[in-house]
């Protein structure tokens, strides 16, 4: 009797907004933004090797998945110049690759690993 009675209440529980019921099972997990298979980081590290200085943002970006660029910042600098700075974020279980890309007028002037190199981004060269 006591079977049905907690199956009642669990499936009337079901019907309730707003209640989660939580069962112990393991083995699902959220894998979050920029979460690839080693693999697919091995290529993207690989592909990085061709990304050269005064490429423009088309021929740089075309290195990387989409799903892995965001533009995180765009500005024009004191001598009226775009700038613009993109993040590549990709994660496996066991490692990370990030790479940030600036570009002033379409071309790529800076390629680190190393957001502290960000700063003077929007400086014009001297």
């Amino acid at each position: 009797m006591n079977r049905i009675a907690a199956a009642a209440i669990a499936a009337s529980a079901l019907t309730l907004p707003g209640c989660l019921i939580i069962d112990g099972s393991t083995g699902s997990f959220y894998d979050g933004y920029g979460h690839v298979s080693r693999t697919r980081l091995n290529e993207i590290v690989s592909n990085n090797t061709q990304t050269r200085l005064g490429q423009t943002v088309e021929e740089a970006l075309a290195h990387y998945p989409a799903e892995n660029v965001s533009l995180i910042q765009s500005t024009t600098n004191a001598r009226g110049e775009e700038v613009l700075v993109y993040r590549v974020y990709a994660r496996s279980r066991s490692s990370s690759f990030e790479r940030f890309l600036v570009f002033r007028n379409d071309r790529l002037v800076l390629l680190t690993d190393d957001r502290d190199d960000l700063d003077a981004v929007a400086l014009p060269d001297d």
